[in-house]
């Protein structure tokens, strides 16, 4: 009987909430240790015991009222072991009031267990067993005890099932599709549908008896709800709305909404418990690992403590706190000791007033000492009591060295802005200075994925580059236009690339796919007339291989085989070329079968690697290496090193409609031979291979190996498994003697049961990096999402260099202590790693080195997609899956990255900057040099200025790390007029600049002057080279007025290159 409904909205709020106090893990309060998936809480009011249900380790803490780890006395330890806890939302522990017996539903059992305080087995006297099994059709995922010992059973399938202390059945209440319930001290059942709301019934009688009936009061709670307790004293309601604890009374009137902002927020929880006596209330929060505890209501809150403009001798404390309701003043504390010693000084008050709106506090601290550590908290006090933020703390700058302070071999060719790099760099213009008026950027393709190819010579004397726009005499103005440059002794010039071309360009794409490593030679997919070379199509799409020295053109997908040249709306796919440029693999797309093949030419001909071990053509679809998720290909494909260095091998898959397949390898095109069906004869997925194609990386994705890392040696033929439950692999050493990978699996070296665990394997040993945070592999296998473990290459945010020794990576867990919150949002952010597999070292490098949060970006990674994430560095990242930019330089010595976050005091603008980290004994670093962080391991750089208007972007470095291209709008040097421009930070670099203009003739003394014919450009200015040199000049504008008519937010178009790229291994 259905006699009235109570329902609070997911908006709903009170006036006074309970504050947070502190949380603790498994090893207690004053441990950073955390719970693998913290779920149900239980508490003993008797004893003020608590109970923490770990569902990844299969284990029921037991904790005193403290939050201290206490034992199970007869068992010599403070944990039970050995349940299985299959889903925390379908586990629920609760403690008898007259025993102090423990009941958990290990639903991975099917039943309810009981055990005493002391950690024994609980016999029920008429079932003869400490067990309560789930009958036929029967689902346990729920349990309560009362206060006279009777246990409430939650079955998802007929209702709660109320038994007697004696494990006998008294009755049911019939109610569909519910899990955790609760009860309170006049017996009024709360039943939590499943992920749903929750429900109140009432007893026709109590305690219960067979006859005992139950009638609906309706819900109390309509939202999404994973888990419900009922103080068996006062009969209050707490509903664990996962990002939220909602408080009720035992009507279902709403008292509190707490632990759903500041420190105290909580995500994902799914366990809820009170006590009355301390006026404690817990949530599990698996966000963070931990059991979060919130204190009497009415108390003011610290809802959060941080940081801001430190510097050698000063700083800015902030804070938040909710009053409650009573009149609040805050203050903060200071000093050189954590201030829980009782060490720090005190700032002045503040006086906050009553309300229940959160308040805010500063506080300017002076006269600090540089290069010291600092602690500070938050101290609020009301006439309901005094609440004590956490200690934090804070490291001062040491003190700034003027900038232009000379020593360089260069001074005289280094700009004054110039003079803030280290490594004694000096700034060179690489892009013209006359572009007819163009930005040099690109936009993205119709899929939203990037066009830019921006690729230098390891000697860093020449960079190619894509932009919209066409300048420097084009034969062609397609929708991306392809340039390159080299430096001379004056300066920088330019040549254009692109193609001529018939009509207008439909496929709003880049033509150009992949450059040899001296830039001599690239490859162009040619969409539109004219024919580039003899024997090439007058139209439809043809590959070419064009020599940039002699700007001639060999058509490659043509000959024998040129029934393949069919219109189609899949494109030819170039997904490899040797080192030395001699062949060329590429698939195309036959339209009588509606699949892609695969080819390689070589000397004029063509080979189809698409060959199975039997010698007949592989039927359905082809790839090399993977084609990503869904079979697109293209610029999701995973292309490492599929052909090996010297075109020998091909590691390719078959059946790759959807992506992944059998995998095989083709040799010398004569022979192909097996890789993944050495394991299993279902489908796999190829992530990288060595260099010279003797080892190669697979997972199997079906089967009952599903998950599981294998790495294929082809001397052997043979596969050896790695590990299990990949999430998925990070990246490797060229020669794949290291790999690193993520996987949910725990092994000997460590690692967290269900986790994203970072391992490194290396001279066959295996090593637990760290255990990231569970949004690192969310939508892992996504095209739109950044993750260091998804495969797709303008997706993957990791690199590791060349020998293995050191991967860099961005994760938003706070793996080394840094309090990566973002100072606005609350959201964890992006942080850049580097893990030295030398030293077993991991860490933070964009973390701010004074310890103040970080300010950075929402980045949403394609519009209308959710969710955001929050970042204040980033990976710089592939572009193309041929091509990974050189992140990491000077054999892991150097490190470049992107930052949203001002993370050093030059950097003011608020925009995306390029910074570099350098090793102590690298450039110019020492460990006394006033840019070394002890806690950052080296020391951080500018390489933009941190003052540019709009964002800056890394590009590409030399393998030393000598050069460091960069785009930037800002006047770098004195003849740049404007325009976004492409930079290079060099060593011992920069051009002298031109002399000023001499004065304007007047008068006769005019008559004598006459036009200079000399073309050549200024020193120290770019130019562009084309035939006969005719420049066309434009007007220069101001830089601001330019560029506002693009951006008028001050943010750089974000397209795909923005996302978080990264590269598997170095090529």
């Amino acid at each position: 009987m259905l006699v009235c409904a109570f329902a609070v909205p997911a908006s709903a709020s009170a006036a006074v909430s309970r504050p947070y106090v502190g949380s603790f893990g498994p090893e207690g309060l004053g441990s950073a240790a955390k719970f693998e998936q913290p779920g149900a809480i239980a508490t003993d009011a008797g004893t003020g015991a608590i109970y923490v249900a770990d569902t990844g380790a299969g284990s029921v803490y037991k904790f005193g009222a403290d939050g201290e780890p206490m034992l199970f006395s007869n068992l010599g330890s403070s944990h039970l072991d050995g349940f299985s806890l299959l889903n925390p939302t379908e586990s629920q522990i609760a403690i008898s009031p007259t025993t102090h017996d423990l009941y958990v539903v290990d639903n991975g059992a099917k039943s309810i267990k009981a055990f005493t305080a002391a950690g024994d087995a609980s016999v029920f006297s008429a079932l003869g067993t400490s067990e309560i099994v789930a009958g036929e059709g029967e689902e346990f995922c729920g349990v309560a005890v009362d206060s006279s010992g009777d246990l409430y059973v939650g079955d998802y399938r007929s209702g709660v099932h109320v038994y007697a202390p004696t494990g006998e059945l008294i009755t049911t209440a019939a109610v569909e599709g519910i899990c955790n319930v609760a009860v309170n001290e006049t017996g009024d059942l709360y039943a939590n549908h499943y992920q749903g709301a929750v429900e109140r019934l009432v007893p026709s009688e109590y305690p219960p008896t067979p006859a005992t009936t139950y009638s609906s009061l309706g819900t109390i709670d309509e939202n999404v709800n994973s888990a419900v307790y009922a103080d068996p004293t006062a009969g209050d309601v707490f509903v664990d709305e996962a990002d939220a604890i909602v408080e009720f009374d035992r009507t279902g009137a709403l008292l509190y909404r707490f632990a759903n902002a500041g420190e105290g927020a909580i995500s994902s929880s799914e366990g809820v418990a009170f006590i009355a006596v301390s006026q404690r209330a817990y949530a599990s929060d698996q966000a963070s690992g931990r059991v979060k505890v919130f204190g009497e209501a009415g108390q003011p809150e610290i809802l959060s403590q941080s940081v801001t403009a430190v510097g050698p001798e000063g700083a800015t404390l902030q804070g938040q706190v909710n009053p409650n309701g009573s009149e609040t003043t805050a203050f903060f504390e200071y000093g050189l000791e954590p201030c829980s010693t009782g060490a720090c000084s005190k700032t002045t008050s503040t006086a906050l007033g009553a309300g229940e709106t959160v308040k805010s506090l500063s506080f300017d601290l002076g006269g600090l000492v540089p290069r010291a550590t600092y602690y500070y908290r938050v101290v609020a006090t009301s006439t309901a009591g005094t609440m004590t933020g956490a200690d934090r703390s804070f490291t001062t700058l040491a003190p700034q060295e003027p900038v232009g302070g000379g020593g360089c071999p260069n001074e005289a060719t280094r700009s004054l802005l110039a003079r803030a790099l280290p490594d004694c760099r000096g700034y060179e213009l690489v892009s013209p200075i006359d572009k007819v008026g163009n930005d040099i950027r690109s936009l993205p393709e119709v899929s939203k994925f990037p066009t830019a190819v921006d690729q230098s010579t390891p000697d860093g004397e020449r960079l190619t580059f894509s932009t919209f726009g066409a300048f420097a005499e084009p034969l062609g103005a397609p929708y991306i236009s392809q340039y390159l440059s080299t430096r001379g002794t004056g300066g920088w010039s330019t040549r254009n690339l692109t193609p001529p071309r018939e009509g207008p360009d439909q496929k709003f794409a880049n033509e150009f796919k992949a450059f040899t490593a001296d830039l001599s030679s690239t490859w162009v997919v040619h969409t539109e007339g004219p024919s580039l070379a003899p024997g090439g199509p007058a139209a439809g799409p043809t590959l070419y291989k064009r020599s940039n020295g002699s700007a001639t053109y060999e058509a490659i997908n043509t000959g024998a085989d040129s029934e393949f040249l069919l219109e189609s709306r899949f494109p030819i796919q170039l997904q490899g070329v040797s080192e030395d440029g001699s062949h060329t693999l590429f698939r195309v797309p036959v339209e009588s079968e509606g699949a892609y093949r695969l080819f390689d030419q070589v000397a004029g001909s063509l080979h189809e690697v698409s060959i199975l071990p039997d010698g007949s053509p592989s039927p359905g679809t082809s790839s090399a290496g993977y084609a990503g998720n869904g079979g697109e290909g293209g610029p999701i494909a995973v292309l490492d090193h599929a052909m090996s260095a010297d075109g020998s091998r091909v590691y390719w898959t078959a059946r790759a409609n959807f992506g992944a397949g059998p995998i095989y390898v083709r040799v010398g095109n004569s022979e192909t031979r097996p890789v993944s069906e050495t394991v299993s004869g279902g489908d796999a997925q190829f992530w990288l291979a060595s260099s010279d194609g003797s080892h190669a990386l697979f997972s199997l994705t079906d089967g009952e190996e599903q998950g599981g890392l294998y790495e294929y040696s082809f001397a052997s033929g043979a596969s050896e498994r790695l590990a299990g439950e990949l999430v998925g692999v990070v990246g490797a050493s060229e020669d794949l003697s290291t790999v690193y990978f993520v996987s949910e699996e725990a092994t000997p070296a460590g690692g967290a049961t269900g986790e994203p665990n970072l391992y490194v394997a290396r001279g066959g040993q295996l090593e637990l990096v760290a255990t990231l945070a569970s949004g690192d592999n969310l939508l892992a296998v996504s095209k739109v999402f950044p993750s260091l473990v998804n495969p797709h290459p303008t997706q993957h945010t990791a690199s590791v260099s060349a020998n293995g020794e050191v991967v860099v990576f961005t994760s938003l867990g706070s793996l080394t202590g840094y309090d990566n919150r973002d100072a606005r949002s609350g959201e964890p952010d992006n942080e850049v790693y580097r893990f030295d597999a030398r030293t077993s070292k991991l860490t933070c490098l964009s973390c701010d080195p004074t310890g103040a949060q970080p300010g950075g970006r929402e980045i949403v990674y394609r519009e209308g997609f959710r969710p955001a994430l929050w970042s204040a560095a980033q990976v710089p990242a592939s572009q193309t899956p041929l091509f990974d930019p050189r992140v990491i330089a000077d054999e892991g010595n150097r490190v470049f990255f992107d930052a949203y976050a001002s993370i050093l005091p030059l950097d003011t603008n608020g925009k995306e900057d390029v910074y570099e980290w350098e090793a102590p004994g690298t450039g110019t670093c020492a460990d006394t040099s006033s840019d070394y962080f002890a806690s950052n391991g080296g020391c951080l750089s500018l390489i933009s200025t941190g003052a540019d208007s709009l964002d800056s972007e890394f590009l590409d470095a030399s393998p030393a790390g000598r050069d460091v291209f960069f785009s930037t709008a800002q006047s770098l040097i004195g003849t740049d007029p404007g325009a976004i421009d492409i930079y290079d930070a060099r060593e011992l670099g920069g051009f002298p600049e031109p002399p000023s203009p001499p004065t304007a003739c007047q008068g006769e003394a005019c008559q004598g002057a006459t036009a200079s014919t000399d073309q050549t450009p200024p020193p120290g200015s770019a130019a562009y080279a084309g035939p006969g040199d005719r420049r066309h000049r434009t007007k220069h504008h101001k830089k601001h007025h330019h560029k506002k008519k693009h951006h008028a937010n001050g943010h750089r178009p974000h397209h795909p290159k923005g996302t978080n790229h990264g590269r598997r291994n170095a090529k």
